[in-house]
Parts: C-alpha cells; sequence; structure tokens
C-alpha cells in the first residue's frame, strides 16, 4: 500500500512505529500473542517479523503474516507464506490468493500508519523454491501439478491505478482479486 501524493513520515511518527506497529498487530490478531516478534528499525522503516514455528511432519503449513515493514515514505508491506506441504512446495490459487491479499490489505489499514487520500496498490510473489498452480486443499493429499516449477524470480503487480484509502476496506475482496489475477497471470507467464 503506497500512499499517492503525500510527504513521507515524520521523524517522530517514524520513532514510534516499533511500539506502535507491535501493538496493533497483535490487537489486530495478525500474529499469535504468543510470538516472539522481531523488530529492526533503520534509515527506511521500520520492519516487525513475527516468529515463524518450524514446520514439521505431515500436513500442510496453511502460512500467514510473516512481516510487516512501514517505510519512512509512509509505504506499507505485508508478507506472509503460501500453503505449503512437508517437501516445500507452495500452493498458489486465484481464491487463496485473493483472501490472502485481501487480509493484508485490511491489516495495512487496520495499522493506521497510512495517511494519505489514496492509495496505490500492489502484490508479488517470491522468490519460493516451488510453486504449484493448485487448490492448497489438495496439498494436504500428496497431490502433485503439472504446473509445478523452481522459482528463482519474483512475480511483482505494480500499480496502475489509485484508490480511495476511505473506500478501500468496502471494496477490499473487489481489490484483492483484482490483484490475484494479475499475480496469477504474471506466474503463468514467468514460466
Amino acid at each position: 500500500m503506497v500512499p499517492v501524493g503525500r510527504d513521507p513520515l515524520p521523524d517522530r511518527v517514524v520513532t514510534a512505529l516499533p511500539d506502535r506497529l507491535t501493538e496493533r498487530l497483535r490487537a489486530l490478531g495478525a500474529v499469535p500473542a504468543t510470538a516472539g516478534l522481531d523488530v529492526r528499525a533503520d534509515a527506511g522503516g521500520v520492519t516487525v517479523e513475527a516468529e515463524q514455528e518450524r514446520f514439521r511432519g505431515p500436513g500442510v503449513d496453511h502460512g500467514g503474516v510473516v512481516s510487516v515493514r512501514v517505510a519512512a515514505t509512509g509505504t506499507v508491506s505485508v508478507h506472509a507464506n503460501l500453503p505449503t506441504d512437508r517437501m516445500s512446495t507452495s500452493a498458489l490459487d486465484r481464491g487463496d490468493a485473493a483472501g490472502r491479499i485481501a487480509r493484508a490489505l485490511r491489516l495495512a489499514h487496520g495499522l493506521h500508519v497510512v495517511d494519505a487520500d489514496r492509495v496505490a496498490l500492489a502484490a508479488g510473489l517470491g522468490p519460493l523454491l516451488m510453486v504449484a498452480e493448485m487448490d492448497p486443499a489438495l496439498l494436504a493429499a500428496g497431490a502433485g501439478s503439472s504446473r509445478t516449477m523452481k522459482m528463482a524470480d519474483s512475480v511483482r503487480v505494480v500499480p496502475d491505478e489509485s484508490v480511495n484509502l476511505d473506500a478501500l476496506l468496502g471494496a477490499t475482496a473487489e481489490l484483492a482479486d483484482g490483484l490475484a489475477a494479475r499475480l496469477l497471470d504474471g506466474f503463468r507467464k514467468s514460466r
């Protein structure tokens, strides 16, 4: 989420971000209350990374929020994992991706750090070891896909328009679906 036409965040806001972000991430339920958080601040902004449990055994790691970064420019980035099986194959599905993007948009909005009337939205994928275009529910069954691929590069959906920040929550599902469709199209073209 990139604020359009705004000045960078004031230094006092950036200085308060580490505490503010950890508090908001827990209050919004984006990370478990018991998860450790690694907070890093630099001249470019603040990153809060959630401690990840090591995935073991049979089944599927359903993914979730890994980190949030707020840049000094006001840009908010939410990083999350895709569903992954024990063989490190990640499932990419338009409906699942749209749901994850929608949750990321609501989270970015809920952090209350963007101070702009309009924002541009972007999405990305990668780098990942193996990605299969498939329903994540099939991972648990061990179903493979002929579309499995190694992925060395990332797929990015760059902003092509801006949206009113106040209208974002009412249109989250539609905006997320559009980003997911473009992300999946970029994924298919990258092979």
